[in-house]
């Protein structure tokens, strides 16, 4: 990966000469051989899509320079524009660098399989130097960044630059025989954190590998992943993000969701491990015989942390655990009780989660007493944030750096750190590799800060670097070690009444309705221990101001104590200060023996204490049962909105259907009465034809042939004619 930074860096400058040249030597042939030039270096180089702007760029400049004489003068602005662009994005979205392999097994295989139903990668040594091809980073391919951009609510686009990965780790290629044959290969499983996925984590994984380590990265498919594929190989599920009342409800919903996901966890960790047997023994299988499967680790990173300590507390079949940023809150109540005292446990944490959650490194740190392995360490790294143990600082450095993500350490130098940390630990505790491996390693990064006292606070690393400087002087070294007793157990004690009290204020004031009179005096108590550790904390700030000074004017009395009466007068303001800080210890012992008295007073409170435990876990069993009534509520409301809404449709097609209805019945009325307006018109002709005939009748009384013709013509004639115009007239009626 290094040769492409390096190509492409070549072609950068290659299309800032090009786009200079147009503007200086406007001849075709240097064009020309400037454009075969470029061609050549992007034949070399990486295709990515943030260099697009570059490739413009060059069609522009290789365009213009062979076509035109003069350049136009608005091509410089383009140009311009163009290459701050490609500049842009080659600084913000560079070529990852992965940490490169261990010398020990330099050349790393990579596999993917699904074992008992769990999607894995797997990384393993090999003897292949030459053979097989470089995999591609992604695993998921584009739907891993679908997944970061549900999970955290940026663009896709913007994690386009992951496809420009490159692993050390090639395809296809045989399993390396282990240094021991008849032992096998030890064997790490590795589990994501939230929101993470299979590849943000090879640069650890396939450096481990090269330690010699078979290393299986689990995609764990409980809705935390950024993607995992499914069963069918085809479709993908992604993150699922738990509802906002969970969020708001952290003890009671949403907890409930975090640690069920946990055990989700665990159960793919351990169907891994029963993989393992199918693995060994698969005479057909890449891994036949290769592995050692009484030496086995687990590694995670934060919600993956969780889930290794928890997968160990239930299998015994793990044998070590290292935990990188563990996220200890989802996990069960034993576990937290109890640690994993029976195993190896190595913890290492950033330095933003030593500094700025203060309650979780609390956790830590009881969690890592708790682990009483005699191999069990517990560290932070300086300048490091969450995502400095995954992989995507370096692929946006800057941007990870800018958005808090990551610390300043250089990412490529924190994982290569990381894993060789991890490497070390695993042989020197599952291995049982000698000399002092981990110690060595652990000693070449100034960066490490050793954790694994109980304290681990700066007030005792202060206290003891003033104490080696009074150390100088016997007056001076007894007032100085009682202030330094009084820092550490002012500290300590400050620590420990504050975790008792800040527990049973929270019942206090979670359960302030059902308080009695009891409650009030146990919560007036423990105000009033707050009050008293606010005055400790504000006295121990000042003793050590103090503490200061007085170091101050000790380096001032070694450098400039020349004479007599300047050493005295040095040394009567030295003891004035002394008696000053001696006078605040003592201010401190009073409120110390004031607050162990309040403490008596809350244990004798305890009982009350139990009780609101008690109606908390009552009230958040009633609260679950009541946010399930409220649901159904809500679906019979949907129901009942949606049978309403039909019941209007229904309605108001009736009511259409009605006045069509009626205005087919105004028609129909409306043609009877035309209809019987006719016929009474024929009645009455027909009347009127039947009394023309009478009066015809009547004054033929004389029969005669002339009179019988005349007759025929004048009466029976007209009479045969009205006949047939009535017989057309009733068929005209029929019809109609």
């Amino acid at each position: 990966m290094k040769r492409q930074v390096l190509v492409e860096f070549v072609v950068l400058v290659l299309l800032l000469v090009q786009s200079v040249f147009l503007h200086v030597f406007p001849g075709q042939v240097i064009h020309g051989i400037a454009a075969a030039v470029l061609v050549l270096a992007f034949v070399l180089h990486t295709w990515r899509v943030e260099l697009t702007p570059g490739y413009i760029l060059f069609l522009l400049n290789a365009g213009c320079g062979l076509t035109l004489r003069a350049p136009p003068l608005w091509l410089g602005w383009v140009q311009g524009v163009l290459f701050i662009f490609v500049i842009a994005a080659t600084f913000l979205f560079p070529l990852p660098l992965f940490p490169p392999p261990s010398p020990l097994h330099p050349h790393v295989g990579c596999v993917s399989m699904r074992l008992r139903g769990v999607d894995c990668r797997i990384f393993y040594p090999t003897n292949a130097k030459d053979v097989g091809k470089a995999l591609p980073y992604l695993h998921h391919g584009k739907h891993l960044a679908i997944g970061l951009h549900t999970f955290i609510k940026l663009p896709a686009w913007f994690f386009a630059s992951l496809s420009n990965g490159t692993l050390w780790a090639r395809g296809d290629v045989p399993l390396a025989k282990a240094p021991h044959p008849t032992n096998g290969w030890p064997v790490m499983i590795f589990s994501h954190g939230m929101g993470g996925s299979l590849e943000m984590y090879s640069s650890i994984t396939q450096y481990v590998a090269s330690e010699g380590f078979v290393v299986i990265v689990v995609n764990h498919d409980d809705g935390s992943a950024s993607v995992s594929r499914n069963v069918d190989e085809i479709t993908y599920s992604y993150y699922q993000r738990p509802p906002q009342s969970a969020l708001d409800d952290w003890v009671g919903e949403g907890y409930f969701i975090r640690n069920k996901q946990v055990h989700a966890r665990v159960r793919h960790v351990r169907a891994v491990l029963d993989a393992l047997v199918d693995l060994q023994t698969d005479e057909g299988g890449l891994f036949y015989e290769g592995l050692n499967l009484d030496h086995v680790a687990a590694a995670g990173h934060s919600f993956g942390g969780a889930t290794v300590l928890t997968a160990a507390k239930r299998d015994s079949r793990i044998k070590v655990v290292v935990g990188l940023d563990m996220w200890l809150e989802p996990i069960d109540a034993d576990v937290v009780a109890e640690g994993v005292p029976d195993v190896a446990v190595c913890s290492i944490i950033s330095q933003h989660w030593m500094d700025e959650w203060d309650s979780h490194f609390e956790q830590l740190k009881t969690m890592a007493r708790r682990c009483r392995h005699p191999s069990s360490a517990f560290f932070a790294l300086a300048q490091t944030r969450h995502n400095n143990f995954c992989d995507l600082a370096l692929f946006s450095p800057y941007l990870n750096q800018y958005f808090k993500a990551s610390g300043k350490i250089r990412p490529t130098y924190m994982l290569h750190m990381v894993g060789q940390l991890m490497g070390a630990y695993l042989r020197e505790n599952l291995e049982g590799e000698t000399g002092g491996v981990f110690h060595h390693q652990r000693h070449q990064y100034p960066e490490l800060i050793p954790l694994d006292d109980d304290d681990g606070s700066t007030a005792t690393s202060q206290s003891e670097k003033t104490a080696q400087t009074f150390d100088k002087g016997p007056d001076r070294a007894n007032s100085s070690s009682h202030q330094v007793h009084v820092l550490q157990t002012g500290d300590d004690y400050y620590r420990h009444v504050r975790e008792l009290t800040q527990r049973v204020l929270d019942a206090g004031e979670q359960f302030k309705t059902f308080s009695s009179c009891e409650l009030q005096l146990v919560h007036a108590a423990c105000s009033a221990v707050f009050h008293d550790l606010n005055a400790v904390k504000h006295v121990n700030r000042g003793l050590l101001t103090q503490v200061e000074v007085v170091q101050e004017k000790v380096h001032e009395y070694d450098e400039s104590a020349a004479s007599d009466d300047l050493y005295e007068k040095k040394l009567l303001k030295l003891r004035n200060l002394q008696r000053q800080a001696m006078e605040s210890a003592d201010a401190i012992s009073r409120i110390r023996r004031s607050m162990v008295a309040k403490e008596k007073a809350l244990k004798e409170h305890e009982p009350a204490v139990e009780a609101w435990k008690e109606v908390a876990a009552e009230k958040a069993r009633t609260e679950r049962t009541l946010k399930q009534i409220l649901a159904q509520l809500a679906k019979v409301h949907h129901d009942q909105v949606a049978l309403e809404k039909k019941h209007t449709l229904a309605m108001e097609k009736a009511k259409r259907t009605l006045l069509h209805t009626q205005k087919q019945c105004d028609i129909a009325r409306k043609d009877l009465y035309r209809q019987q307006f006719a016929v009474e018109n024929v009645t009455s002709a027909m009347k009127s034809l039947s009394s023309c005939a009478s009066k015809l009748m009547l004054s033929t009384v004389q029969p005669s042939t002339q009179l019988s013709r005349s007759h025929d013509d004048a009466v029976v004639a007209p009479r045969r004619q009205a006949g047939a115009n009535l017989r057309n007239t009733t068929k005209g009626l029929g019809k109609k």
